[in-house]
């Protein structure tokens, strides 16, 4: 009785790494973190770029500047996620050491009781949407994966009951493709954990640089001709001395961003109710001098 699981277990694992490898093939894995980590930072900068009421496209950031926006935010979540998988590995390496038909059945009841329950927390978000949501994925990817390794401990308590050979010949390819539609389906909700979650950063990061802003470098610029920048803060003045080579002064800017040869400045007093952002391009024609005040 106690060879039988282990013969199921091995069928799953051999199912699972074929699995791995059609998708390697299909994707390697450096290429799939690349592109999560460029759409992470790609999200993310939006978030920002429609907080400040403007455009992320007029950054004209390359997909290294994108890459750089990424990794530091997903250090912490990606060394939990390595946890959670080392931890689930131990975990299903403990349950086939028990070996007993009385460990699984209990132990499938409580992955299938927990998987309704996070499956329900994912179909809760849907009913109730909120605009930042981690658990509506994550309900949908844990409940999704905890239901079906229950399957799999039932299918390998049944297996101890009746002979491999009793087993279809087409088996092997049902459950291969199976488990590559569950991977497919985990996958995309981990996708859509890390869009939320690119939200919840990009979100974080404004409020946080709407919080600093005072403390962000002071600009004052200088220009050839009358700019008309207005807002909370801003102060124009008109310089005097003939033989200046700038006619106007504007104080009261603060620096958000500097890309693509382009000035992002936001008035001191910048707030979401009331406040505007302009976008000058670094020429001849005007003068940047940044401040600590």
């Amino acid at each position: 009785m106690a060879e039988a699981p282990a013969a199921g277990g091995t069928g799953i694992e051999a199912s699972l790494q074929q699995t791995l490898r059609v998708i390697s093939s299909v994707a390697a894995p450096t290429s799939v973190l690349v592109a999560t980590l460029y759409y992470f930072g790609w999200v993310s900068t939006s978030v920002q770029a429609n907080y400040f009421r403007f455009d992320a496209s007029l950054l004209g950031f390359s997909t290294q500047d994108y890459l750089l926006q990424s990794i530091s935010p997903v250090f912490l979540p990606l060394g939990a996620a390595l946890l959670v998988v080392l931890f689930l590995v131990q975990c299903h390496i403990a349950v086939r050491r028990a070996g007993s038909d009385r460990a699984d059945r209990l132990v499938s009841a409580v992955l299938a009781v927990t998987g309704l329950a996070l499956f329900t927390v994912g179909l809760v978000g849907i009913v109730r949407p909120r605009p930042v949501d981690l658990m509506t994925p994550l309900g949908f990817a844990a409940g999704t994966g905890t239901l079906s390794y229950a399957v799999h401990l039932r299918r390998s308590r049944r297996s101890a009951l009746f002979s491999e050979t009793a087993t279809p010949s087409g088996g092997g390819r049902g459950l291969s493709l199976s488990t590559l539609a569950l991977s497919v389906l985990i996958g995309l909700c981990l996708v859509w954990v890390v869009a939320e979650y690119a939200e919840w950063d990009g979100l974080h990061k404004a409020e946080r640089l709407e919080y600093n802003l005072p403390r962000k470098a002071g600009v004052v610029v200088y220009a050839k001709q009358r700019l008309l920048l207005h807002g909370p803060g801003v102060e124009e003045q008109a310089l005097s001395d003939p033989d200046a080579g700038y006619a106007f002064r504007y104080d009261g800017l603060r620096l958000l961003v500097h890309s693509n040869d382009k000035f992002f400045l936001l008035p001191s007093g910048w707030s979401t109710r009331d406040g505007v952002l302009f976008v000058l391009r670094d020429t001849e024609d005007l003068r940047f001098e940044f401040t600590t005040s």
